[in-house]
């Protein structure tokens, strides 16, 4: 089941930013220290203490980078950014979005500096944490990024995102009873969190608890009928369960309220490819890698119609560049030993289809049994071997 996407993903997604009007009308008519966002007081700190002037101009100059960033421009964003952070110091947005392009351009040495300086001068910034915790992540140092967001919730409990950020962390890994457990004090905190309800959606499911799946799902459509993540949980489970008259509706759902998001697009075309539907999966699988070139996903899925093409080579590139992106991909690394099989190349068969194996034995040993591309080699010792 495909991980949910964080809505609002631009640079500014954990600190919320607001118009400059509205900051201003706010201080004229209600004098309130800090913006009325959901975010808790405790977390609106540093920056926004600032006099109004003062926080406006630097919510100003974020703007400006912040819409370059939208646009992919991460050169020019980081620089404006930058500049923003040279004229005020204190300018937190402007940490973020700086780090966030430095992220996004694979300078990952330099935006963990920039996250470090940030945290040391606001060891409160919700979202330097988070952002820090992501990067962690990308490096796949795990037990950096929950130590970083557990301490940060030790001395923030009620910070909402945070919280929903190591449940999404625990699911990542496969940790189900933490993610579940991670997801429900969150809702203690706030029953109404769309992000949690659907994240408990995707850990049941993962456990094969389908009922208490689709209960999730629905409490997160009820809380936001608009919620693409929570239209693509019920679209998953209905197709696992062969509803696919139930299916098929979450699915479109899930392209008009995700229609941005790649990783729900190659989803939508994953159910199209398994119904038969090779014209909507190959619109939706390359859809999704017009957003995002290097879409795992997507990339499976155009390399997969390639072989049917009978255009063999070129999926082996689309198959290639999604394990650039996750060396781990067993997906990827078992299309492969499929291609190997097709090109009657033995040699690159069995060198992807031990890999496949070894990051998921349990899936790729019995799929490969049963898959008629491996069929020639049912009396190879060695495929035996691997397999059995």
């Amino acid at each position: 089941m495909k991980k949910q996407v964080v809505k609002g993903s631009g640079p500014f997604q954990y600190l919320q930013p607001v118009t400059v009007l509205l900051i201003v009308m706010i201080f004229i008519f209600t004098g309130c220290p800090h913006r009325s966002s959901g975010v808790r007081p405790q977390e609106k700190k540093n920056d926004f203490n600032k006099p109004v002037h003062v926080r406006t101009e630097n919510i100003r100059q974020a703007g400006d980078a912040d819409e370059l960033f939208r646009k992919k421009d991460f050169g020019p964003a980081l620089d404006a950014y930058m500049k923003a952070l040279k004229k005020n110091p204190e300018n937190q947005e402007a940490y973020l979005g700086a780090g966030r392009c430095l992220m996004e351009l694979g300078r990952l040495s330099e935006a963990r500096d920039l996250y470090a300086k940030l945290l040391e001068k606001f060891p409160d910034s919700q979202g330097g944490a988070i952002d820090l915790a992501n990067l962690y992540r990308k490096e796949r140092k795990y037990p950096e990024a929950e130590k970083l967001l557990q301490e940060y919730l030790d001395r923030h409990p009620d910070a909402e995102t945070a919280g929903q950020r190591l449940g999404d962390l625990y699911y990542e890994q496969k940790k189900y009873r933490e993610a579940v457990a991670q997801y429900k004090v969150v809702l203690s905190i706030n029953p109404r969190s769309e992000h949690a309800w659907v994240g408990l959606g995707e850990v049941y499911y993962e456990l094969g608890r389908t009922d208490d799946a689709e209960k999730a799902n629905k409490k997160a459509v009820a809380i936001n009928p608009k919620s693409g993540n929570a239209h693509l949980g019920l679209a998953e489970i209905y197709r696992n369960q062969g509803k696919f008259k139930l299916a098929e509706p979450e699915y479109e759902l899930t392209l008009e309220y995700n229609g941005d998001d790649p990783d729900s697009i190659a989803s939508v075309g994953d159910y199209y490819m398994a119904r038969g539907k090779r014209d909507k999966a190959e619109t939706a699988y390359l859809k999704a890698l017009a957003l995002d070139p290097d879409n795992e996903d997507a990339n499976i899925g155009v390399g997969r119609i390639r072989i049917l093409d009978g255009r063999l080579d070129d999926a082996g590139k689309h198959f290639c560049t999604a394990i650039e992106q996750n060396p781990n991909y067993s997906r990827a690394y078992y299309e492969m030993a499929v291609l190997g099989a097709l090109k009657k190349d033995r040699s690159m068969m069995l060198d992807y289809l031990t890999k496949a194996i070894m990051i998921d034995p349990v899936t790729y040993k019995s799929r490969a049994a049963e898959d008629g591309a491996f069929m020639q080699y049912h009396s190879d010792r060695e495929w035996n071997k691997i397999v059995h």
